[in-house]
């Protein structure tokens, strides 16, 4: 293993002064590695008259004994380190998930996690995640686990610090697909449809669930709108950013609490996709619905003067901060009850009900694609596959006409 010069190998340092009665000095702590079982750094610290002192004592500790990221390492160290270097690469979001990942999956697996990087072996995962399989975790999330992996171990071979990575050819029955990964497709129809839009009237998130209902948007596309992405001229929703709640995380990989206790934050975000970004049809029925917000947030900024938290979002609490994100499905629950609607419904949902009523009115599938803003026509279609029992009858009775003058 070739040894690394200057700082490569470091992932961060430190330096203070250290002062006393008699003695002052400077003390310079680096960062090496991480520990694969517990996850904690290892440090290294170097003591000196001045700074340059302590900078020569590293640069030597480095060039003499080669403390670099090798083979040798741990499979969960090098996961770290990895998370490390990508930090700034990678949304708050996709750390989150990453993290995520190594709490859940890494950390509490000491056999893998411990193992040394040269040494892991394809059967070696495999039987991790038939272990996981037995404890019921389905294709899908062993799939989704191991796209992380193999995202790690990916940069290890690319780096030459293994010949090859263990991972990539590991699969589990069909390949996952998008609309898999979503919540379980549920329908209702038209008539519950219009009960439900009937026991909604007055309420404070009635826009906000009729969006999802009428124009098929993700709830963290319609919580992130502003007065600006809606086209009253020309009836267009232009959705180009999603909000969301994320965990952030100190060098340790510890969350990070803020003055009032709060583990998260919300985060205004560009989409993951460039088929995200994109502008659907606002249905006239919501016109004076969405103006009646606007005309509430201008009020409230009168208001609140500078206590107002004007980032023009145009769902928001009175003071302008975000609503809680959960709380549209939680009111959806109550209003789908007042409906006496029984079927299990999440605001997810009401994106596949959207696509339903697309398909009833023999809509064009790829311009439904571009309304939800599916990046593969297939999940679309999946979608399609399942559409109400009416439209299935209705097809049906079209198969009858046709054969009834032959047979």
């Amino acid at each position: 293993m070739a040894k690394r010069k200057n700082n490569e190998g470091c992932f961060s340092d430190t330096i203070r002064t250290v002062k006393g009665k008699s003695y002052k000095y400077k003390k310079l702590t680096i960062t090496t590695g991480y520990d694969g079982a517990t996850g904690k750094q290892l440090q290294k610290v170097f003591y000196g008259k001045t700074e340059k002192e302590c900078n020569e004592k590293k640069e030597k500790f480095f060039n003499n004994k080669g403390n670099t990221v090798g083979g040798g390492d741990t499979f969960g160290g090098y996961f770290l380190h990895f998370l490390d270097n990508k930090r700034d690469a990678f949304k708050p979001s996709t750390f989150e998930r990453y993290m995520g990942i190594y709490n859940n999956y890494i950390l509490t697996a000491p056999k893998i996690s411990n193992t040394k990087l040269n040494e892991l072996t394809k059967e070696q995962f495999v039987n991790y995640f038939k272990k996981l399989k037995k404890e019921g975790k389905q294709p899908k999330s062993l799939n989704n686990i191991n796209r992380y992996f193999k995202a790690c171990l990916e940069e290890a071979a690319k780096d030459d610090i293994i010949k090859k990575n263990p991972v990539s050819n590991i699969k589990f029955n069909e390949k996952v697909s998008i609309v898999e990964e979503e919540e379980s497709i549920n329908f209702i129809e038209v008539e519950q449809q219009k009960d439900l839009i009937k026991a909604l009237q007055g309420d404070e998130l009635e826009s906000i669930i009729l969006l999802g209902l009428m124009c098929g948007m993700r709830l963290g596309e319609i919580l992130a709108l502003g007065e600006g992405d809606i086209d009253f001229k020309a009836n267009w929703i232009n959705i180009s950013k999603s909000i969301r709640r994320i965990s952030e995380f100190d060098e340790e990989g510890n969350k990070i609490i803020d003055s009032i206790g709060n583990k998260t934050r919300f985060k205004i975000d560009t989409p993951k996709t460039k088929g995200s970004k994109r502008k659907i049809p606002l249905p006239i029925a919501l016109v004076d619905k969405l103006k009646g917000s606007i005309k509430a947030n201008k009020l409230n900024k009168l208001k609140y003067g500078d206590l107002y938290y004007n980032k023009g979002l145009l769902f928001c609490n009175d003071d302008g901060t975000p609503l809680d994100n959960k709380k549209p499905n939680r009111r959806l629950k109550m209003i789908l009850k007042k409906a006496n609607i029984k079927e299990d419904l999440h605001f997810h949902s009401l994106r596949h009900i959207f696509i339903s009523n697309c398909v009833n009115k023999d809509i064009n599938p790829r311009t439904v694609m571009e309304w939800v803003g599916h990046s593969n026509i297939n999940t679309t279609m999946n979608i399609y596959a399942k559409v109400s029992d009416a439209k299935l009858k209705e097809s049906s009775n079209l198969i009858n006409d046709i054969f009834s003058s032959i047979i």
